[in-house]
Parts: C-alpha cells; sequence; structure tokens
C-alpha cells in the first residue's frame, strides 16, 4: 500500500502536511519537500519529516505569503475547508504553482485539533489556461498509523484455549478471563465463532488464511481488525485448532477514511491496469466520481474502459496511452468518461509503468483520475468568450450603422466603415475630435449637448434624432443611441455611440407598418388596424353621435374554395374589399378580419337608421355575382351591427354585440341583425354554460346512454349507438343540441370527445366481457376533434387502453364536415380505417353538399336523416330522397341505417326498400346500459 501510495504521489506530484492546532508541529511527507526542490532527513518509520510552518513559508512566494497567512487564521480561528492557490519558490529558483486543500478535524470534545492538507503541483495547468484555471486536484496522503497485534489459540470448537497479552490490551479483557470463552465474545453482538468460511478454506488448503473482521472491546466499542488464521494440526495432519493473529486495524480504518475525504476534496481517483493479465482496477473514488454505486465495482478488461471512454476521445487516447507504453514513458492525457447518469465527464489521467515482467513487458501501470470539468467549462468559456469577441469584431466593422467609441472626454478612439460611408470622413480624420464638432450641422445649440451628456453620466444611455453633416457639407437626420460603458475595474470611461440615417428607418417602419397594419390580400386595413380605429373613434365619440360596428359574413364560402378553388376564392375576397370600399364614404373603416370575415366602422352616425342604410349598401353589393374565369359566383351575406349609443362602451363589448347580432342573423338566415339585450342576455348564458360544463367535467356530472341499432331483416341488435346526456344539478337534463355547440365555441369540445371515447369504449368492452356483442357502438365525433392532429393517436390509444378492438368502434361524422374537405382529414380517417376503425355519415341526405363526394372518402355507412323517415307516411319527396339514398348506398356497397323510426309502418316500409338497419324510439330510447339490458 505505501509503495503504491508513494508511487501515486510521485505520478500526481503531490504532497502531504499536517499542522497540529495546538503544539504548533507541523509534519510533511519527504513527496512534499522533493517538490520543495531539498531532501530533508526523514522519520524512517513514518516517511514524515517534523518540520514547522517557517520551514514552509520560506518556500511560498512572497507576493502570494500574506494571501496564505490570512487563509491560514481563518481556518483556525473558524473551522472551514481549507482550499487555495498560490506560488512556492523552490530551493532551484524555480517558481511552481500548487494548489492546496485540506479540512480542519475536531477532538472528542468538538475542538479545532489539527489542519491536514494535501499539496500538489499544478504548474502544468496555471501554464496550459494562461494563470486562468488555479486550480488541480491531485491525490493522495499517507496518514501516520500504528497497530496492536494480538494472538489467541483455540479449537475448532471455538472455545480460546490460551491468549497473549497483545490480545488484553486488543480486546480488554484479563487474559484469564480470555481462556475458556467461546471466541463469540470477540464478535459483535456474539453472532459468530471463527467465521464459517475461514474454517473451510484452513481444512482445504492447510495453509493460513487472512481476512479484514469486525471485533468487538469488552466496552462494547467495535473495530475492524485483520484475521490471520495458522492452522493447527495434529500428528496425521488434521486440523485440531487454529491460532489467530489479529491486528487492530483502527488507525489504519481512519487513515483510509482520511484517505478518502482527501480524495473526495481533491476529486482524484487511482487506477491500475495489468496488461498481461487484462485487468483494469479502479478505486471505489473512481467509481463514485463517475456516479455509480459501490456495488458496481468490479474487475475490468482494457475494452470495458475503452466502452466506457468517449468515442470521439478514443481515438485519440487510445494511441497515445500505447505509444507511451512502448516507450516506457509517464502520460498525461484528456478525455471524457460515461457517468451512470448518461453525462460525460471530463477527466485527466496520468500514469507510469511501475512493473514489468521478467523479459522486459509491461506488467503494471499505476496513475490517477483527476475530474477536470470545471477546468473544461472555464476552457469552454473563452472560447467562446474569445468567438464573442471575434463576432463583435466583425459586427462592428460589417455594422450598417456607424459605430463610433469615445475615452472619457468624448473624443473619437475609432470608428467603423459604416461611419465613413455615413459622414465621409475617414477613421484618421475623425481620432481626437468630438462628434459634436466634427459633424457640426448647426441645428442644436450648447444646451442641448449639455442635455445629452448630462443623461449619459447619469442614465448610463441616451437615445434621440439629430442632425449632422457630411465632410461635402450635406445634412443628414440620423437616430443615434449613446452609452457609458466601463471596463472591469471601473477604471476607464467610455462612450459608444451608434448611429443610422433616419431615412432609412422611415422607410422600415412605413414597410413595417404595412404588414402589421394592412391585408396583403385585400389591401384593407387588417385586425389590428381596426381595432386601433375603433378604440380611437369611441375615445373622439361625442356624446350627441352615434357609432356602429358592422361585421360581414358569407355563406358558403369555404364551398366556393372547394368547388373552384382558392384563386377563386381570393379573387372574391378582393372584389368584395373594393365593392365595400367603393359603397361607403370616407368617414368609414373597411377591413378584413379573417378569411371571409369583414368589418365596417361607422364613427359618427345620427340615429341608428343611417347604420340600417350603410348596411343595405352592403347587402347590395353582394346581389351581383362574382365573375371568374368565365364563371359567375353567387354570393351570400350576413351583417351582425352593434351600436356605441349615449352610454360608454369599449372597443370588445362593440365587437361581441356585432358578433352576437351576427350569429343571431346566421342562425335565422337573414341578411341583416341589429344587436338587442336578448342577445347579450343569451350570450351570457353561454359563457355560464360553458363554466358549469367544466365543472361537470371535473365532478364526473356527464354520463352516456345508449340506443340499439337493429337488424330490419332479423330484428335483432347489430350495434350500439353512445349518446352524450348532462343531467345538470340546479337546471336538470339539458339537451346535447344546447351544450355541444356551446362546448365547442369555448374549447371544451376536446376534452368532452374525449371523455365520451374513453367511456363508451370501456363500457362497451365490459359489456363484451359479460357476453353481450352486438357488433360494435358508435360515437359522434365532431369537427374541431377531427382537426386535432393528435386525433388519430388519441383513438388508437384509447382502444388500446381499454382492450377494445379496432373493429368494435364506428366514428359517426355528420354530412356537413365533408364540405371542404381537407385533405388531412381524409387521411386520418383512412388511416383509422386501416386499423380497422369503421366510420359513418351521420345526418345525411340534408343538403350540405353534393352526393358524389361519398365515391372518393372512406366511409363505411351512411345514416339517413331522422328528418327524411318522420315524413314517410305523409310527404312523397321524402320517400323519393329516401328511396334515392338507399339505391346510392347499394350501388356503393354502403350500409344505410335509418334513424328516428317511430312506427311500425316506417320500419315495413324500410324494410321492403332494402334498407339494412335501423334505430329510433320505435325498438328502444337511449338508456344507461344497464336499463337497456332489460328490454333486449
Amino acid at each position: 500500500m505505501e509503495f503504491r501510495l508513494a508511487l501515486l504521489q510521485e505520478v500526481a506530484c503531490a504532497g502531504f502536511w499536517e499542522y497540529d492546532l495546538c503544539s504548533g508541529q507541523v509534519k510533511a511527507d519527504v513527496q512534499l519537500f522533493a517538490l520543495y526542490g531539498s531532501s530533508p532527513s526523514t522519520d524512517s518509520d513514518t516517511g514524515n519529516t517534523a518540520s514547522s510552518l517557517d520551514a514552509l513559508r520560506q518556500h511560498v512566494h512572497p507576493d502570494d505569503l500574506p494571501r496564505v497567512e490570512m487563509h491560514l487564521r481563518e481556518v483556525c480561528e473558524r473551522p472551514q475547508p481549507w482550499n487555495l492557490t498560490y506560488r512556492i519558490i523552490r530551493n532551484d529558483g524555480l517558481i511552481r504553482h500548487f494548489r492546496s486543500v485540506g479540512r480542519v478535524e475536531s477532538d472528542a470534545q468538538g475542538e479545532p485539533h489539527r489542519l491536514i492538507c494535501l499539496e500538489q503541483d499544478i504548474t502544468d495547468y496555471q501554464e496550459t489556461l494562461q494563470a486562468l484555471l488555479e486550480r488541480q486536484r491531485q491525490l493522495d496522503t499517507i496518514f501516520y498509523r500504528t497497530s496492536k497485534i494480538s494472538l489467541i489459540q483455540g479449537g475448532l470448537d471455538g472455545v480460546i484455549q490460551d491468549a497473549s497479552l497483545g490480545a488484553e490490551a486488543l480486546f480488554g479483557y484479563p487474559r484469564e478471563e480470555l481462556i475458556g470463552q467461546s471466541v463469540s465474545v470477540l464478535y459483535p453482538d456474539g453472532e459468530q465463532s471463527i467465521p464459517a468460511d475461514l474454517i473451510e478454506r484452513l481444512h482445504q488448503t492447510g495453509q493460513e488464511v487472512t481476512e479484514e473482521v469486525r471485533h468487538i472491546h469488552r466496552s462494547g466499542t467495535e473495530f475492524p481488525a485483520l484475521l490471520n488464521l495458522v492452522p493447527i494440526h495434529d500428528e496425521e495432519h488434521q486440523l485440531v485448532g487454529v491460532i489467530g493473529v489479529c491486528m487492530d486495524l483502527s488507525e489504519q480504518a481512519a487513515e483510509r477514511e482520511r484517505y478518502r475525504m482527501a480524495q473526495e476534496a481533491a476529486r482524484f481517483g487511482i487506477w491500475e491496469w495489468n496488461p498481461e493479465h487484462d485487468e483494469v482496477h479502479w478505486d471505489e473514488a473512481t467509481w463514485r466520481m463517475l456516479g455509480y454505486d459501490l456495488t458496481s465495482k468490479q474487475r475490468l478488461r482494457f475494452s470495458d474502459w475503452r466502452a466506457q471512454v468517449h468515442p470521439e476521445d478514443l481515438a485519440e487516447v487510445e494511441p497515445v496511452v500505447l505509444e507511451h507504453i512502448k516507450q516506457g514513458t509517464p502520460f498525461t492525457i484528456e478525455y471524457r468518461y460515461y457517468r451512470a447518469d448518461g453525462s460525460w465527464l471530463w477527466v485527466q489521467a496520468r500514469g507510469q509503468i511501475v512493473k514489468h515482467t521478467p523479459d522486459g513487458r509491461p506488467q503494471l501501470l499505476i496513475g490517477t483520475h483527476v475530474e477536470i470539468e470545471q477546468l473544461k467549462h472555464t476552457e469552454h468559456e473563452l472560447r467562446l468568450r474569445e468567438q464573442e469577441l471575434q463576432q463583435a469584431a466583425i459586427i462592428f466593422e460589417e455594422s450598417r450603422e456607424g459605430i463610433v467609441i469615445a475615452d472619457s472626454d468624448a473624443r473619437i478612439i475609432t470608428t467603423n466603415r459604416a461611419f465613413t460611408e455615413i459622414t465621409g470622413y475617414p477613421e484618421e480624420q475623425a481620432i481626437g475630435w468630438r462628434p459634436q464638432d466634427l459633424l457640426e450641422s448647426g441645428y442644436h445649440d450648447e444646451a442641448f449637448f449639455e442635455a445629452l451628456w448630462q443623461a449619459v453620466d447619469e442614465l448610463g444611455t441616451w437615445t434621440g434624432e439629430m442632425w449632422g453633416r457630411r465632410r461635402d457639407g450635406k445634412i443628414y437626420s440620423e437616430w443615434t443611441t449613446i452609452r457609458k460603458l466601463h471596463d472591469e475595474q471601473y477604471n476607464q470611461t467610455y462612450y459608444v455611440i451608434i448611429f443610422a440615417e433616419t431615412t432609412d428607418i422611415k422607410e422600415y417602419q412605413q414597410q413595417l407598418e404595412h404588414i402589421l397594419y394592412v391585408d396583403p390580400l385585400t389591401e384593407l386595413p387588417n385586425r389590428t388596424l381596426f381595432w386601433s380605429r375603433l378604440e380611437q373613434a369611441l375615445r373622439q365619440k361625442p356624446n350627441n353621435s352615434i357609432l356602429a360596428v358592422l361585421l360581414a359574413d358569407f355563406r358558403s364560402f369555404g364551398e366556393l374554395n372547394y368547388s373552384l378553388g382558392h384563386a377563386a376564392g381570393d379573387h372574391a375576397l378582393r372584389l368584395i374589399g373594393k365593392r365595400f370600399g367603393e359603397a361607403m364614404d370616407q368617414t368609414a373603416t373597411v377591413a378584413r378580419l379573417s378569411g371571409d370575415e369583414f368589418a365596417v366602422l361607422l364613427p359618427q352616425l345620427k340615429s341608428p337608421d343611417e347604420a340600417a342604410i350603410a348596411a343595405e349598401r352592403l347587402l347590395a353589393t353582394v346581389e351581383e355575382p362574382v365573375p371568374f374565369d368565365g364563371n359567375e359566383i353567387p354570393l351570400s351575406m350576413c351583417l351582425g351591427v352593434g351600436i356605441a349609443a349615449q352610454e360608454p362602451a369599449s372597443a370588445a363589448t362593440i365587437m361581441e354585440q356585432a358578433n352576437a347580432a351576427l350569429r343571431e342573423a346566421k342562425r335565422e338566415g337573414v341578411g341583416c341583425r341589429f344587436y338587442s339585450e336578448e342577445l347579450t342576455q343569451r350570450a351570457r348564458d353561454h359563457v355560464q354554460l360553458a363554466s358549469d360544463m367544466r365543472r361537470a367535467l371535473d365532478a364526473d356530472q356527464f354520463a352516456i346512454h345508449y340506443q340499439p341499432q337493429v337488424s330490419l331483416t332479423s330484428g335483432r341488435w347489430c350495434g350500439l349507438e353512445a349518446l352524450l346526456r348532462w343531467d345538470h344539478p340546479d337546471h336538470g337534463p339539458i339537451s346535447p343540441a344546447r351544450f355541444i355547440p356551446v362546448a365547442e365555441r369555448s374549447g371544451l369540445i376536446g376534452r368532452l370527445g374525449t371523455w365520451v371515447l374513453e367511456r363508451a369504449c370501456r363500457e362497451y368492452q365490459e359489456l363484451r366481457a359479460k357476453g353481450h356483442d352486438w357488433g360494435s357502438v358508435a360515437v359522434n365525433i365532431t369537427a374541431p376533434e377531427l382537426a386535432e392532429p393528435a386525433f388519430t393517436d388519441r383513438v388508437l390509444e384509447t382502444l388500446e387502453r381499454t382492450s377494445l378492438p379496432p373493429s368494435c368502434l364506428e366514428l359517426e361524422i355528420t354530412e356537413s364536415l365533408w364540405v371542404n374537405t381537407d385533405p388531412k382529414t381524409v387521411e386520418t380517417l383512412e388511416r383509422l380505417r386501416r386499423h380497422g376503425v369503421s366510420v359513418a355519415v351521420d345526418d345525411f341526405g340534408t343538403g350540405y353538399s353534393a352526393l358524389s363526394y361519398l365515391k372518393d372518402l372512406p366511409v363505411d355507412r351512411i345514416k339517413i336523416d331522422r328528418s327524411f323517415i318522420h315524413a314517410l307516411e305523409h310527404e312523397s319527396r321524402a320517400t323519393t330522397i329516401t328511396d334515392a339514398i338507399l339505391a346510392l348506398g347499394q350501388s356503393l356497397g354502403l350500409t344505410v341505417v335509418a334513424e328516428g323510426i317511430e312506427t311500425r309502418e316506417q320500419e315495413a316500409y324500410l324494410r321492403e326498400a332494402g334498407c339494412a338497419r335501423g334505430q329510433g324510439f320505435y325498438y328502444a330510447r337511449p338508456a344507461p346500459l344497464d336499463a337497456l339490458l332489460l328490454c333486449c
């Protein structure tokens, strides 16, 4: 151990010393004085040499001595970790950089007792990092040890037959008292006699065995010991007893602990490599450094070491190591190790060959791992800083803005190229001038510049517009920023002046304002500018005037894009914007808010009648079709009008009123609707309903009722449709027709749809597990859900989580969703169908789109809207439409389901007409599963 530690110290350039705080005595090892370039006489037993602080002080560089002594006083007065770097002067006059780490140990009363320090020569690091990296962890310390040895003779039955005097001191029992006792009294809790595995090894080998064990003193104090068992044989060479040679390892254990703490403080570990047997060994400190549990310790092979090194480093490190081994020289290399948490740790490895085989081949290499993560981080920071400086230099020279650096008197030190391009003055002619004198325009007096420089000195910066004069005498305007800067020590003040011609900035501002506030398609004001003008008009509105906002929305505009393409839609929008602008006077603001939504602001009207007249003019603009590519595109528009009369109103209020009126106009199918208090209350009800829905989702107030689908030929159930129900705790049952649109507008439809899908799949799978399987369960899907990018994954994950087969799920989608079908929607449904999920078109035949779309879309079933089924018995037109839908479904190979069957006559007609399935109150009303099972 001592041989290896000495070698490690030599490899790591480290030495050890300790300072007794009570006696003032200093002990240092030989390696420390070797680092100082001296060779003192040493204690042959300990390898240490007695000295004093003065003997160590004389090696400390005079410039660093006050700092070292101050740190020593602080550590002695207030115990704290010892950690500093300083320079020493060797006996041969060389100056070396040292790093010293250590700690203060306390005695049993908790008083500071001694300072233990590890000194390491880190000159190589200091030179490499140019005095910025004044830290290096290094190895080791060798602690003073003593040992106590005892001899005990005993039989195989574990009874002590004899004991030496050393045993008395070691175990605290008189020799006479030990003899005749079981050896178990020497072990903690008397839990064992001579360890059984040691006896077994004695039997097998017939030779002495050695192992570390734990013993206990008579006082109850446990201590580690090295136990060497020597076998006693009789004349027939039978094992009849043992002699135990026991050595107290307490001081060695304490020494190992101090050594471990020194390693922890210095962040280094020890490695050994035996090339002959292909074995690599790391000490505990190395394993801990890499974040592994000590249970991970194991003997490694060289291939294991290679796997632990970062691949980018291995190609460089391995040849260096092998070449140094070949040359027989020490090596120092840096590379990254893989840590247990998956990160990489920079280390510096030092090593050398310490033993050869008889034929001269390397047999043992030994060395250290020192963590240099912080050093590498510092190197990285330095490189980044250098890059930043290089980038700053490039920016300075290549910037389009003129840049001037001036001294504390505001006189020019240097300029960039743009300064010359803007002012016409070369740098050499500008140096030494104050900018205000060199570029004096006559537009600013002395008071202006006094106020400017006062602001810079007090606030650190000034920004504003100034006038300057070029070298050719021309006046120009510039936007200038002046900043006051200091060096790191605040000893020197500088001013950085950055300026650009205002002409360029103003042009840029105009372009930016056009981008921010003008709709690029129609060249009309956009939503942002419209909102700004509305707020301004409300602030400036006289009390006796009326302000109106008209919101316009076009019906079936998506169908126009779908049928004729987006070019036709864009053409129509441009023409609409032009017609709107021509229909309004100059006081009005016509804006395109989004898509096919337009808005008109009428800032000062005398009465609401003027708003009605304006609405009529707007409606008249869309009576004439839009010509495009030989076609005439008919337009249909709805208007909502919000009014601000005498009462104060905000922009948000007026827009909300106009939106409410627009929704009502679209619902009623009329051209124009003015806002009323009734619409406000309806909007408030929607807000309250959305709030109640959120609470209902959290409180699990929703439920699913199921309605069966029946085979019209066999009369058997062949599927279920899941229908969402809400029993409000205060208002009772609320119709889905009321709360579903609110959920879509408030953004709750995603949560609600997820809940319905999860609950329906889970309940139907539980039903199947009980032996009731009617083919599939149908779940209604809304447009916002289908537009979600993750919708397909959500459906498939739900099926997997609930164990419901995909073939048992049907998604019902209303026919209106197929208007202006997004290709992504088609792709989503096709992907689900490939997994086995079926798709049905709900409310089919209500007239939202052409029937021809069915041949190209991923559909398995169509459901005839209930309105046609109800009219079968008294409207011939309904009968004709129903027959047509059945014929269309049969020709396309689609299953047709009739919704809303309520009478036997309706069922009979549909069955005769070839309809496959039916659904309605005639068979069963929607009900919870438990109630529904009673009807099947």
